[in-house]
């Protein structure tokens, strides 16, 4: 099975050297690459990029130690393969360590290291850089054999060279930058097998990032010459701005090919928790040339309960809609200058003190989320799939274990399923829509918290039937052993499930049940509860909601159906009443 693709947004590294390379051409302290440093990530830099070489023609000693002091965003330590340099990062302790070639008569880093030439050296070289927190990246070029050696001697990241790919374009040579670029990629898809994490630099600029840019497997553009030399003539903040810029074309570009018109769309929250009814996020979504308004008139008003959302999460779980459903645009603002949002004020969507909204970034936000993949999916059915599980499936149990004589809390995150869409059907035990967590190993668990689990298995039959069925979500049940404790749930989709697709069933609902004294027990908020007592015997039950089918369960394949059962994951009965199926 190939390893899934990255997910995290395109991260942009900034080379501030030659910020020093002008400072030291004169002598003095300025202009100080620390300033410069600070201007990048205030300007949107996701990370700063720092060379100290052998000779300190620009970057210097006291340059490291002040950039770890003043920056909150990592840094990036670029060095030889020396014992001095080795002491250095192992006192400052960067975030990353990249080991690059270093000969003294260059001009700049010319060409990749040779790990497979050097691997044993290297192998121990870098271990007490890893041991000291730093991840280590080898700079190398697409070769398969420093692709391996790097991930053979344990190297965290690979950067790969860039530069002979822009200098190819720059002397007009396109037809072997072309050639250039098809082997970058081959190398990014080797190495992101290899289970390393790929990065990208030397030589970009606005003119020719866009390719590199695209390979799905790089998560990292390292940029440092070009961006200080257009700074001279428009300012850092305007040329990072402008190389954000990007994302906001590519998200122009990809909306264009949406058709235009107005699709409508709802989502439900199973109540606020206080009042026990429904909480409506109504979606009109229109769609015109390359911009997007998002109109949510006629959502229910604010709530008694913690489920309102505040403008932020309201507004943030759009972009993160549309993150999910074209991920190769690079994560900035730029990316989101094509959508206005609309008609959430008066509206649970927009919140203000005192209403409570504890619930809003965790649960709502993924109903909004939702309600935004109902309304595209009528748009481009392609790119979009059926509603996935849609809960954080937050579970708290606290209270104090008399063997122990401490008190704990113990807390779950659950997976669900996701949507199944055009091209296979939805991933089961999958994390939230706006999240990477999942709980923990079970073992973990009963080892620090007084609890069994009962049971941990997948949640049959939740899967929404269709032409691609939703995943499964996930069935727990853990037992109280000792002490005295109480229960709460801040969950969703209890009372409908995640929504099908162009003719898809929906995902079964949450369900929660509570199990005392030999009686079951549902909340009456379904998937929402607070300080419920237990004592020793006691056990929660949970079972986690599947993802939407995508498309008319009929043209489901026999076949699918047929293995489906086999493996139990819907009984017979359904699968004849669910697909048809005639087994």
């Amino acid at each position: 099975m190939p390893r899934p693709l990255p997910t995290t947004p395109l991260r942009l590294g900034v080379n501030i050297d030659h910020v020093a390379t002008i400072r030291n051409a004169r002598g003095g302290a300025l202009p100080d690459p620390v300033r410069a440093a600070l201007m990048a990530e205030a300007a949107g830099a996701d990370g700063i990029t720092a060379h100290l070489r052998e000779d300190r023609r620009h970057i210097r000693d006291d340059d490291i130690a002040r950039l770890m002091a003043a920056l909150r965003a990592p840094l990036n330590f670029e060095m030889a393969a020396t014992a001095e340099m080795q002491a250095i990062a192992r006192r400052h302790r960067p975030h990353a360590v990249c080991i690059v070639p270093e000969r003294r008569e260059e001009r700049t880093t010319e060409g990749g290291l040779d790990v497979a030439a050097d691997a044993a050296r290297l192998a121990d070289f870098i271990a007490p850089l890893r041991e000291a927190g730093c991840r280590v990246s080898m700079f190398i070029g697409h070769d398969p054999r420093q692709i391996e050696a790097s991930a053979r001697i344990g190297a965290a990241v690979v950067e790969l060279h860039t530069g002979h790919y822009c200098d190819l374009l720059a002397e007009g040579r396109t037809a072997e930058a072309a050639t250039e670029a098809e082997a970058l990629a081959r190398g990014a898809a080797l190495a992101h097998e290899a289970g390393l994490e790929v990065h990208a630099g030397h030589g970009l600029n606005f003119e020719n990032v866009a390719p590199i840019a695209a390979l799905p497997q790089v998560v990292e553009l390292n940029i440092g010459h070009f961006l200080i030399g257009e700074a001279v003539f428009v300012g850092l903040p305007s040329a990072i701005a402008e190389m954000r810029a990007i994302a906001a074309r590519q998200m122009r570009a990809h909306l264009a090919a949406v058709p235009d018109g107005r699709y409508v769309a709802r989502a439900i929250v199973d109540s606020d928790g206080v009042v026990n009814e429904p909480l409506v996020i109504a979606l009109s979504l229109e769609k015109a040339g390359e911009g997007v308004v998002f109109d949510f008139a006629g959502s229910s008003a604010p709530c008694a309960g913690p489920m309102n959302s505040v403008r932020a999460t309201t507004v943030s779980a759009v972009y993160l809609a549309m993150r999910h459903v074209f991920p190769d645009v690079p994560l900035s603002a730029g990316a989101f200058e094509p959508f206005e949002i609309l008609g959430i004020e008066g509206t649970f969507l927009d919140a203000h003190y005192p209403r409570p909204v504890s619930g809003c970034a965790a649960e709502v936000s993924q109903r909004i989320a939702e309600a935004v993949f109902a309304a595209l999916v009528q748009a481009i059915p392609e790119r979009v799939p059926a509603a996935p599980a849609g809960t954080s499936g937050n579970f708290a149990l606290g209270g104090h274990d008399p063997e122990t004589g401490r008190d704990f809390v113990m807390y779950q995150i659950s997976g669900g399923g996701y949507g199944g869409n055009a091209d296979h059907d939805g991933l089961s035990n999958g994390c939230s829509t706006i999240g990477i967590s999942k709980a923990p190993p079970i073992e973990i668990m009963e080892q620090r918290f007084p609890v069994l689990y009962r049971r941990y298995a997948l949640h049959e039959g939740s899967g929404g039937a269709g032409r691609q069925r939703g995943g499964f979500g996930v069935d727990y049940e853990v037992e109280l052993l000792r002490g005295q404790a109480r229960a709460s749930f801040v969950m969703d989709h209890g009372r409908v499930g995640p929504q099908g697709a162009l003719g898809g069933g929906d995902g079964a609902v949450n369900r929660v049940e509570v199990i005392r004294d030999g009686q079951v027990m549902v909340p009456e908020h379904l998937s929402k509860a607070q300080d419920i007592p237990l004592a020793p015997g006691d056990r929660v039950r949970v079972r986690t909601p599947g993802g939407g089918g995508y498309g008319p369960a009929a043209e489901r394949d026999p076949e699918a159906v047929a293995e489906d059962v086999r493996l139990g994951r819907y009984g017979p009965e359904a699968a004849r009443r669910l697909f048809g199926w005639r087994g």
